[in-house]
């Protein structure tokens, strides 16, 4: 099997480990690819619905990985227990839907390596929900699928859950993936120069409402990302001095 846009790129950040847990797996792609390329020795597919699992179990039955993969009917990690040595994987839901999972398991997601989250929607919300509980972000890289980019956070358990320098975090953490400019991501000037004109089209749209009608609208949002791209092209241009 072959991967191809977001899972692929999902599937590049997932270390080696004893077991991946894929929380939303819908028909197992990501588990099965994992399996065959060694990433993992086991694989729990996990999802809220039976008909996908229906599908996953013939996928796996037709990769012959019935003794590698499990299946669990799961709502998020309800029904299962990841380790120290395990990843778990929760993708392809909104931002808020995910960090819901998280917060209803915290003790589980804790427990793990690591956790690889792929939010379709408020990814702010999810950063947000890492750093307010004790995670530090790893990595975070950028995917282009069908003219949309995603975003891939690596995250895990801050060491002796210190979460210090979180307290520390302002609102522009946040909303700026700062290891997309410490990586130099290469899709990273793209992706700002798009969270600039969505923000400054926000503010268009105040300007114009009755409540603010004639007046000027400044929001945060807009220099956040102006400065993370200033930043990022600095960067850029010093790295190829």
């Amino acid at each position: 099997m072959e991967l191809k846009g977001r899972l692929a790129a999902i599937a590049s950040k997932v270390p080696k480990c004893e077991t991946l847990f894929d929380i939303g797996t819908d028909h197992a792609y990501l588990p099965i690819f994992l399996i065959q390329e060694h990433i993992c020795n086991h694989a729990v597919a996990c999802d809220v619905r039976s008909g996908p699992l229906r599908i996953a179990k013939k996928n796996i039955a037709k990769h012959g990985f019935q003794n590698n993969i499990d299946i669990v009917l799961s709502d998020g990690l309800s029904s299962v227990a990841p380790t120290k040595r395990d990843v778990i994987v929760i993708a392809g839901m909104g931002g808020m839907l995910i960090a819901d999972i998280l917060d209803a398991s915290k003790d589980k997601v804790d427990s793990a390596a690591c956790i690889i989250l792929q939010a379709n929607t408020a990814i702010v919300t999810l950063r947000e929900w890492l750093y307010s509980n004790s995670f530090e972000i790893s990595d975070e890289t950028l995917c282009k699928e069908d003219r949309r980019i995603y975003n891939i956070i690596i995250a895990k358990l801050a060491p002796g859950n210190d979460a210090t320098s979180n307290n520390k975090k302002c609102s522009k953490d946040f909303f700026v993936g700062q290891k997309l400019i410490d990586n130099a991501n290469p899709l990273a000037e793209e992706y700002f120069e798009r969270m600039i004109r969505k923000y400054q089209k926000v503010a268009r749209g105040l300007e114009k409402s009755a409540k603010f009608s004639g007046t000027q609208i400044n929001i945060p949002e807009v220099e956040y990302f102006i400065e993370a791209l200033a930043e990022l092209r600095r960067r850029n241009i010093d790295g190829n001095i």
